[in-house]
């Protein structure tokens, strides 16, 4: 059995099990059940519960006398007791390995103390109405409090995580697993600098969109103007075909033709300068795109702390999820020799 005891809610705590196979022959593995069976019928909570224990990876092999270890994760969603049973299979055997997992999902709480605050009548701008409370915390861990009205970093980083992709209209609303911040911890840096960049280049999106319009708004300037001129010398041709008295009679009737503020020079000059300022920005969106997605390089390390693991086993003995994990915890490469 597999006690997770007490975690908090929307966090995910990791426990480490060790598979070992006894027997004379290789064992192929699996996770059986991601899905509550269907015979379930205690209601759309219970059947719902096993989503809130997972297994990494789901099979693998195992060589007579082999170990691997698993990462099975619980991440409660509620203030309450979680057990369940994860089942495993192996080849050529009808019989299931259950295993039982068991958590409790618990929440931050305060105590305020007293409930209500009330003040008497006071004149308008009047400071001298001030009444006390008192906050106590009774978990047995440090809690970080915050007011929703008037704490202007809560709400700046609230933002921040609306913005994610992820949480978007067309996000797969999917959980993104950061390391856990404790309170008074800081805010996830990766994240505000990846909001910070997304800011950068909706504004830079944005200012190349203002040039493109105003780029189109010249078009019907040109075209206006080709218009004018056209318009311009059909009158002059007309008028020069005329007596002087018939043409100044016939121009009388016409509308009056409202000459365009800016010749074919200015507008093409205007042209040259959006359309350098707008390659500039394009320019700038590309460099902030290609930084995004740089490679962080890891830290260094001097020559007597360097260490070189080479992982060597049968297919399907888990070789590909040590030496993953092992890079992810410590930023470190993976080379694969075939």
């Amino acid at each position: 059995m597999v006690d997770f005891d007490r975690v908090l809610l929307n966090t995910r705590k990791t426990v480490k099990i060790r598979l070992e196979n006894l027997r004379e022959v290789m064992c192929e593995w699996w996770y059986l059940n991601p899905n509550p069976p269907a015979s379930v019928s205690a209601g759309p909570d219970k059947k719902k519960e096993v989503e809130f224990f997972s297994v990494f990876p789901l099979g693998g092999t195992l060589q007579p006398g082999q170990r691997q270890t698993i990462d099975v994760m619980f991440s409660p969603n509620a203030d309450k007791a979680f057990q369940h049973k994860l089942l495993f299979r192996c080849t050529q055997n009808l019989k299931q390995f259950p295993l039982l997992v068991k958590g409790q999902g618990i929440n931050n709480l305060s105590e305020l103390l007293p409930e209500n605050l009330k003040l008497g009548p006071v004149l308008p701008y009047d400071t001298s109405a001030i009444s006390s409370f008192e906050i106590r915390n009774p978990m047995e861990h440090p809690i970080e409090i915050y007011s929703l009205d008037f704490d202007k970093q809560y709400n700046e980083e609230e933002e921040i995580l609306k913005r994610i992709d992820n949480f978007g209209p067309n996000g797969s609303n999917e959980p993104i697993y950061q390391s856990y911040r404790k309170a008074g911890g800081e805010f996830w840096p990766a994240i505000k600098q990846a909001d910070e960049i997304k800011l950068k280049q909706e504004s830079l999106r944005g200012m190349i969109k203002k040039f493109e319009d105003q780029l189109n708004a010249l078009v019907t300037e040109e075209t206006a103007l080709a218009e004018y001129q056209k318009e311009k010398a059909q009158r002059e041709a007309n008028a020069a075909a005329m007596e002087p008295d018939a043409a100044a009679e016939a121009a009388a009737k016409l509308p009056e033709l409202v000459e365009p503020e800016r010749d074919q020079e200015a507008i093409s000059e205007e042209r040259n300068r959006l359309t350098n300022d707008k390659g500039e920005i394009e320019s700038q969106l590309a460099d902030l795109a290609a930084d995004s997605l740089e490679v962080k390089l890891p830290p260094a390390l001097k020559d007597e702390k360097k260490l070189n693991v080479i992982l060597i086993g049968p297919q399907g003995c888990g070789k590909t999820v040590a030496a993953n994990y092992m890079a992810q915890e410590h930023q470190r490469c993976v080379i694969r020799m075939d």
